[in-house]
């Protein structure tokens, strides 16, 4: 990995004097989501960390319990350090872990939580320290789940299309691929419900090969689908090549992968649209696949986890997945957070992350398990 490379916000220097993690109980969503290869699914985590340096900016991010124990003794050194540093040291540190494992991912979240800091320490939104030129990106309604009844199913598209959407991604191969009439039957009737400009994209979630792919996709293309989300392994290039040659659909593939090293083969294997769920690695490491995208004259997309880096993006018709079954909930625990209206999400230009948590809410709702303090 060369990290001789220009990444200016790796020139920050900073010296944090102590963080604070906060461990949620499990977050309850408002109605089960389950796709074709994952259960029911009725929660979703929501823990937080907190850094503070020794100017009083805080950044902060959602994140999991592997970066106290890998990511956190590495930051907490009492001295002041350039970021670059801190993160390669942690970098390198964890290689034997696996570069796709959960201490990469905290190492992403580290990244993540130290733009926000460096952005409210220069009293910018964290879009604007990135160099946006808007305040807002596109967003796609991504709900639908196999586990809800067709009224169920049409509630949740009329509830999108009075918020704007224009944009619809729904999971299909239910329970594994043995109701495959019903999908049908659900995305003819989601189209008809959004009418013949909106887009609707469908997500099998890995479960077929390439000719099971096909015989699904040739049942369903009249119904003008604008990309088809995993239809095969996320890690089997030989079926993904296969099906990207025969597919009349453009296939969608990424959000399996947690750094951008593996990308290129797909955009090799003829994808067309590259997810980047941020933050991979970090925001140096997603806007490779964003430059990677550009390169290949493909789409690319993500997650609504890195909303702030959306915005900055130069190309101002991306979209950007929110998965509202388990994003709302979450949204809803937020005393700052995104304007969600006219399909798109409107960022604050407070200082800092456009999201901020309510923790009185949170005690409110009895969700708070535990805040642990760390110091150098």
């Amino acid at each position: 990995m060369d990290f001789t490379c220009r990444i200016p916000y790796f020139d920050e220097e900073w010296k944090i004097v102590r963080a604070e993690y906060y461990v949620l109980k499990p977050i309850e969503m408002y109605h089960a989501f389950a796709d074709a290869t994952m259960p029911y699914n009725k929660h979703v985590e929501g823990n937080v960390l907190y850094l503070y340096d020794e100017s009083g900016a805080v950044g902060w991010t959602r994140c999991s319990g592997p970066v106290v124990e890998k990511v956190l003794p590495h930051v907490l050194t009492g001295k002041r350090e350039r970021f670059g540093d801190v993160y390669e040291r942690i970098f390198w540190v964890n290689r034997n872990n696996g570069y796709s494992s959960p201490s990469f991912g905290a190492l992403g979240k580290l990244d993540q939580a130290a733009i926000n800091l460096f952005a409210a320490r220069k009293g910018l939104p964290t879009h604007r320290y990135l160099g946006a030129k808007r305040n807002w990106h596109k967003v796609y309604a991504s709900a639908h789940g196999c586990c809800l009844t067709i009224e169920e199913m049409l509630k949740e598209v009329e509830e999108e299309k009075a918020l704007g959407y224009d944009f619809y991604k729904m999971k299909i191969a239910s329970e594994f691929g043995t109701r495959l009439d019903w999908d049908v039957e659900r995305i003819r009737l989601v189209r008809d419900a959004v009418g013949p400009d909106a887009k609707i994209a469908i997500d099998a979630n890995q479960l077929w090969n390439a000719d099971d792919a096909m015989r699904f996709i040739d049942r369903v293309e009249k119904y003008d689908i604008y990309w088809y989300e995993e239809p095969v392994h996320s890690h089997d290039l030989i079926e993904l090549e296969k099906l990207c040659r025969m597919s009349p659909v453009r296939v969608s593939m990424g959000e399996s992968l947690r750094n951008s090293c593996f990308f290129k083969a797909y955009a090799d294997a003829g994808v067309g649209v590259l997810q980047a769920n941020a933050p991979l690695w970090g925001y140096f490491d997603w806007m490779k696949v964003y430059d990677m995208t550009k390169r290949y004259g493909i789409e690319f997309s993500g997650g609504v986890g890195g909303s702030d880096w959306f915005a900055a993006l130069d190309d101002e018709n991306v979209y950007a997945e929110y998965l509202r079954p388990n994003g709302k909930p979450v949204y809803d625990l937020l005393k700052r957070r995104q304007e969600e209206h006219d399909g798109k999400f409107w960022l604050s230009d407070l200082p800092g992350s456009t999201c901020e948590p309510d923790w009185e809410l949170i005690k409110e709702k009895k969700l708070l398990d535990r805040i642990e303090v760390l110091y150098p």
